[in-house]
């Protein structure tokens, strides 16, 4: 009899999933890093900015919403111009 194991993906082990929203804000902020932009921590609110200086989006620092991960996924991608398999548009 064969025993058969299940194949974990993402954090939990395996391979990435490259495709996957961000689940925590700790994500959400290595994700658009990786993107090569960076987040200058404001009171109220993160502004995400180019590398050169030019401000890409706003969002809120403390959004409590439990969709507000994914929102500010969003918001970074359409303003980034970044499609959902992670290339640019």
């Amino acid at each position: 009899m064969a025993v058969r194991l299940l194949r974990l993906r993402g954090p939990l082990g395996g391979e990435p999933e490259v495709n996957r929203s961000p689940r925590t804000v700790r994500e959400l902020h290595a994700r658009i890093r990786e993107h090569g932009y960076d987040i200058e921590q404001g009171k109220r609110h993160l502004k995400v900015k180019t590398k050169d200086g030019g401000t890409v989006a706003t969002m809120s620092a403390t959004a409590s919403d439990h969709r507000a991960v994914l929102n500010m996924w969003s918001t970074f991608r359409r303003a980034a111009g970044i499609t959902e398999g992670g290339g640019t548009a």
